[in-house]
């Protein structure tokens, strides 16, 4: 590699694990959501007017994108030997002057403008311009670099090298000792089970809890149409899922921990979420409307709650834990349209009261970690830190009031006559009221994880609280 040619560097996929079109394409459903509509008319005169129309109107954190730490340091390396480093991208020239402008590393940077796409022959013919053929470095990741490739003095391979390597001209020098190594393993069908999160599967088991309450065990109609309700909400929430992290890059990028979620990271490329995320959902559609019309609009009410809470209804303080404890709630309803039941005041008021609760320990969590990394706001959220006490009482109140409602309910003599021995209900209070109280405590000590139902999932005293809570309603009936 001749240390004198400009060393030039793609930027999507290459410099970041990410691409800034459907990066911009989130920004602009968040931040200018009619601008949708306008898309199709802006396509019609092109891909790079659509990039360059995107890009004016949303705005970027550069500082939160995804970088390619080896890249960059090779990129120093070789520009503290006077090395001429330039960027040369894709995406609008408006992104590249900000990434560049943000790291200061580039000598010159080129990319697309409305009336011009610089990518694939237009860059090859571009730098040649610019440069002469064979008198420059070029660094990329895509099929689409193969044609800059053949003009360049040496090639840089980011990506699936093998693949990439193989199609460039055997005359061109492919240079392996750069220390750049293939980016984040981009293993689609883990970062795909990473994103739907079937671990959060449990939380829809909420619907079979009126079906055992009405003791139709072995009714195999309202066990199936439960289990297919239980199917469509598994996969609408897994759509929904996706959905808030394409919402939350930002907020995921700051974050200790989900900053290493597959769209947040660049594990992942978003576009895969655009794609998939539909699929669940007409799919969770279709099974939902297999069910009964009534189920279907319990759904809907689920799936559009819980929409309108990722656009935007969770940065508001107490209205979004009211939000978490409905969708809760919500799922129990759902169970009761569709197993066929009586809809029940008691399991109503308890699911209320428990699962707001569990809203506001989750949010109690989140603040409590901020706490010790000395952080006063939660991002994208409407609390700080001094919000910690009072999230607490309530949370702990609203707790013990839901078992309390289990009281009264066991004492209540028209419910006390389905149970041959309803004296052993009372196994379930202690129990609910000893976990209820220990997940507060621990997460008081700061030893509970930000979502509770997750942490109680990997917990082996709430698998024995949940056995003997079921053993005294078994042994009741």
């Amino acid at each position: 590699m001749s240390s004198q040619y400009p060393l030039c560097v793609d930027l999507d996929g290459t410099l970041i694990h990410t691409d800034l079109l459907f990066e911009s394409f989130i920004r602009l459903i968040k931040q200018h959501f009619f601008s949708l509509f306008l898309i199709p008319f802006w396509l019609l005169k092109g891909k790079s007017y659509l990039k360059h129309e995107i890009a004016r109107r949303i705005k970027l954190d550069y500082e939160l994108l995804p970088y390619n730490d080896e890249v960059i340091s090779f990129l120093k390396k070789e520009k503290s030997l006077g090395r001429k480093i330039v960027l040369v991208t894709a995406s609008d020239q408006l992104f590249a002057d900000r990434v560049a402008a943000y790291l200061g590393i580039f000598d010159e940077v080129y990319g697309s403008n409305a009336n011009f796409n610089l990518k694939g022959r237009n860059k090859a013919k571009k730098l040649v311009e610019l440069y002469g053929e064979e008198k420059f470095s070029y660094i990329g990741n895509d099929k689409s670099d193969i044609h800059i490739w053949q003009y360049a003095d040496s090639a840089i391979v980011v990506g699936d090298k093998q693949f990439l390597t193989g199609m460039i001209d055997k005359s061109v020098k492919v240079l392996t000792d750069t220390g750049i190594n293939n980016p984040k393993s981009r293993s689609f069908t883990k970062g795909i089970i990473k994103e739907i999160r079937p671990h959060q599967w449990v939380k829809n088991i909420l619907i079979f809890i009126p079906l055992m309450l009405a003791h139709a065990y072995f009714d195999q109609q309202r066990i199936f149409s439960s289990l297919i309700a239980f199917i469509s909400f598994c996969l609408c929430a897994s759509s929904v899922y996706m959905f808030n992290d394409l919402m939350d890059l930002d907020a995921d990028r700051i974050h200790p921990t989900k900053r290493n979620r597959p769209f947040a990271s660049g594990e992942l490329p978003i576009v895969v979420g655009l794609f998939i995320a539909p699929l669940l959902l007409l799919a969770s559609i279709l099974l939902s409307m297999a069910v009964s019309l009534e189920y279907t609009a319990v759904f809907s009410v689920y799936f559009i709650l819980t929409t309108a809470y990722s656009l935007g209804l969770k940065s508001f303080a107490l209205l979004d834990v009211f939000i978490l404890a409905g969708l809760y709630t919500i799922r129990v309803l759902a169970g009761t349209v569709a197993a066929n039941v009586d809809l029940s005041f008691w399991l109503l008021a308890f699911s209320l009261f428990f699962f707001f609760s569990l809203a506001l320990l989750k949010r109690f969590s989140e603040l409590f970690n901020l706490v010790k990394m000395e952080q006063a706001h939660s991002h994208g959220r409407g609390y700080s830190t001094d919000d910690i006490s009072i999230l607490s009482a309530l949370g702990v109140s609203s707790g013990f009031i839901s078992v309390l409602v289990i009281a009264l309910y066991i004492q209540t003599p028209e419910h006390v006559v389905q149970y041959q021995q309803p004296e052993l209900l009372w196994m379930v209070f202690p129990a609910m009221l000893y976990w209820i109280s220990r997940m507060w405590l621990l997460a008081h000590r700061g030893e509970m994880n930000e979502d509770p139902v997750l942490f109680a999932v990997k917990d082996k005293q709430s698998y024995m609280i949940v056995i003997m809570a079921i053993a005294g309603i078994a042994l009741a009936v």
